[in-house]
């Protein structure tokens, strides 16, 4: 049989596999006597392991036709469940996802002779008395024709990632070009022409959405591995603990699934080596991640023993993260920015999990990468709870453009509350607030903007909510609202405090997008 022509599909298949697995040893863990959830893994094991020999990877199909034994064992009660016998099996579980990533990644299996011996001990142990397969009259366990069960023709293409972003490059130049023509035509073209570019507008929308639903991915698919991840942790080190999930049936970017794993295990790590106790009984981390007002909401909190501040302070004095005339000046937010210092750890003795200092600070790197904020709230005996906002952002979207200086700027739409039309003309560019109807607001500085002192004589001011947080921003008399294209950022912008994004407007000159994560940082 021709491998390569099936390889993508059976790993998509195993990867997927993998994830069930894991979900129903999880389960199984906490009930082992459950008969149902035993059938479940064999059924798997079963279709796994019969996979695995109709692609000719005998060491695959061996292991899992051992493991099958020892779950077959089980579910006869000839074998006796221990901490040992389920810390095999959850091993195993790690092994195969390294084996299925060596089948990806250079097409040959891993070595299973150590997990063999291990299996095959466990099975003749004076645990386990002998084993006989009793078949159900269905055949539910029975040998298959996996060739034609496992080989039919699959009802979902499997497309890489990169071939996706390649269409939305291709998605996106074709809205650029768009744009250039409506802006050219607005003002010769006759209205039939007006209609077929509308028609064009909106095929080109159709067209943007669907590309965008196929790049979305259910949040539970980033989320299955996680409470695996939690066990071992927790095994390590001594403790127990609950992992609670809440993914709100969101489906996201692949893209922003792949940044928001990064630092949902580096927060989840944090949780289990600092946050729960070890003397505590009822050790519990809650992941959430919902959508708000066009952000991505994510929220890792445990009940753990909390962060003392007054320790983060001495411990920052005695690693000269700070020094102790500093510690006495400090507010709490410059407190809590100890914890992201990439010197800083509680802990004295590097391990495998902990004490190099290193996981916040690269929560931290990642989250300002992304554009994004972070909100700490804790306090000694009452745990920690960590909540991620990051811009929900498009390639595609309408603002308000505007020119301040040499620079042509972008607010996006969604953002802002209203444009407010002043009586008469005032000078804006030394005022930090200004009142509007009795509120007082504050004024985005122009020299934090565009790094440079300007005096602006306008009637127009753009209120702007974001986050439940309001400032006003003075713009010139003249400005636009239309569709801009994001594009990549180009290095030489990308260390610019207050620049999100670039995008092109409609006549196809370069807009700078405003962030305003870090402008309400200013205020």
């Amino acid at each position: 049989m021709n491998k390569e022509k099936y390889q993508d599909f059976y790993l998509e298949t195993s990867f997927d596999q993998l994830k069930k697995m894991s979900a129903l040893f999880l389960a199984w863990e906490k009930k082992p006597e459950d008969s149902y959830v035993l059938e479940d893994i064999l059924n798997l094991l079963h279709a796994a392991k019969g996979a695995a020999a109709t692609m000719d990877y005998q060491k695959t199909s061996q292991i899992l036709h051992m493991v099958e034994d020892v779950f077959y064992a089980i579910l006869q009660k000839s074998l006796v469940v221990t901490p040992s016998i389920i810390n095999i099996l959850f091993n195993f579980l790690q092994k195969l996802q390294d084996n299925f990533n060596s089948l990806a990644n250079s097409g040959k299996e891993i070595s299973w002779s150590a997990q063999q011996k291990i299996f095959t001990n466990a099975l003749s142990s004076k645990a386990s008395k002998k084993i006989k397969k009793v078949l159900p009259k269905d055949n539910l366990f029975g040998e298959l024709n996996h060739s034609r069960s496992f080989f039919r023709t699959p009802l979902e293409i499997v497309v890489p990632t990169h071939r996706l972003d390649k269409i939305q490059r291709i998605v996106d130049n074709l809205s650029i070009a768009k744009l250039n023509i409506s802006g050219a035509l607005k003002k010769t073209a006759s209205d039939a022409v007006l209609k077929s570019c509308f028609n064009i507008d909106k095929i080109i929308s159709d067209l943007r959405r669907e590309v965008t639903e196929l790049r979305l991915l259910p949040v539970n698919q980033i989320f299955t591995p996680l409470p695996r991840l939690v066990r071992q942790l927790a095994q390590e080190e001594g403790k127990k603990v609950d992992l609670i999930l809440e993914d709100n049936n969101l489906s996201l970017d692949k893209s922003i699934l792949d940044d928001l794993m990064d630092i949902i295990i580096q927060l989840l790590r944090n949780a289990v080596v600092h946050g729960i106790d070890q003397k505590q009984k009822n050790g519990q981390i809650i992941v959430s991640l919902e959508l708000a007002e066009d952000q991505i909401k994510l929220t890792v909190a445990d009940n753990g023993h909390g962060i003392d501040w007054q320790q983060v302070q001495k411990l920052s004095v005695d690693k000269k993260i700070i020094s102790s005339k500093e510690a006495n000046k400090m507010s709490d937010k410059q407190i809590k920015n100890l914890l992201f210092n990439n010197k800083f750890s509680t802990k004295n003795l590097v391990t495998l999990n902990s004490g190099r200092g290193v996981g916040l600070s690269l929560v931290k790197q990642r989250v300002d990468d992304l554009n994004g904020q972070i909100i700490l709230n804790s306090s000694k005996g009452h745990g920690a709870r960590f909540v991620i906002s990051l811009p929900l952002t498009s390639s595609v979207f309408r603002a308000l453009i505007f020119r301040l200086g040499d620079y042509l700027l972008a607010v996006p739409l969604s953002s802002v509350d209203k444009v407010i039309r002043l009586s008469k003309p005032e000078s804006f560019g030394s005022k930090e607030v200004y009142t509007y109807k009795q509120v007082k607001y504050p004024l985005v500085s122009f020299r934090e903007l565009i790094g440079a002192n300007l005096s602006l004589v306008t009637q127009n001011l753009i209120l702007l909510k974001f986050d439940h947080q309001t400032m006003l921003l003075a713009v010139p008399q003249h400005m636009n609202e239309e569709e801009v294209v994001v594009k990549r950022q180009p290095k030489i912008l990308q260390n610019h405090p207050h620049i999100a994004n670039v995008a092109v407007a409609s006549d196809g000159q370069v807009v700078l997008v405003l962030d305003l994560y870090s402008l309400l940082g200013q205020l």
